[in-house]
């Protein structure tokens, strides 16, 4: 007699209050890491204002970024987010992008600490249309206004390693040459941010 048993694949038949009971565990299972993530969901936001040396030239710099992740216990974030900038020296400007892993850690419980971080991820730069890997520690002090929202001052030291190549360029006489960006580029960085 068929008492509204529910068919699995495999011709496996199972009553329905046990079907139920599945159904339960398998949005648990589901639901539990979700709401975990969205409490210890955290998100960064700042503009970065410094100074950057790209070969023999120093220009100024100042970027946005952005990071979202989780806070995996009351001192340790890791997540993810990008950052787009420019550069601009007295020869040239131009803009940058990356995307990068973020990792930051507080060294007190209250709410003033200092906190020291890392960005590492892939970088581009529009002038020379290059990809490169950027290199960015950190040290600071944050702030909590509250328990989900706060202030960051950071220094940081964001270095990127140009690969090997050539680029054209026209100068301001229309003559076409190639300018070799092989070399690495550095930035001190003042960052003020908020994280919420």
């Amino acid at each position: 007699m068929y008492f509204g048993d529910k068919y699995l694949p495999l011709g496996i038949i199972v009553k329905e209050s046990i079907m139920k009971r599945i159904y339960l565990i398998l949005v648990a299972l589901v639901a539990i890491p979700i709401s975990s993530f969205a409490a210890s969901y955290k998100g960064f936001v700042g503009c970065d204002f410094g100074v950057r040396k790209s070969s023999e030239v120093y220009g100024s710099a100042f970027g946005i970024s952005t990071s979202h992740g989780a806070q995996i216990d009351k001192n340790l974030f890791v997540g993810g987010g990008f950052q787009v900038g420019s550069l601009n020296s007295p020869s040239d400007s131009y803009s940058y992008s990356s995307i990068f892993i973020d990792g930051r850690y507080r060294l007190l419980d209250g709410a003033v600490s200092p906190q020291f971080g890392v960005k590492i991820g892939p970088a581009w730069n529009a002038m020379s249309d290059a990809t490169y890997l950027m290199f960015s520690p950190s040290v600071g002090v944050t702030f909590d206004a509250s328990s989900r929202f706060g202030f960051d001052i950071n220094l940081s030291y964001e270095f990127d390693g140009v690969p090997g190549g050539f680029y054209d360029h026209i100068n301001n006489s229309n003559q076409d040459y190639r300018n070799d960006y092989r070399g690495s580029v550095g930035s001190v960085m003042l960052n003020f941010g908020i994280h919420f």
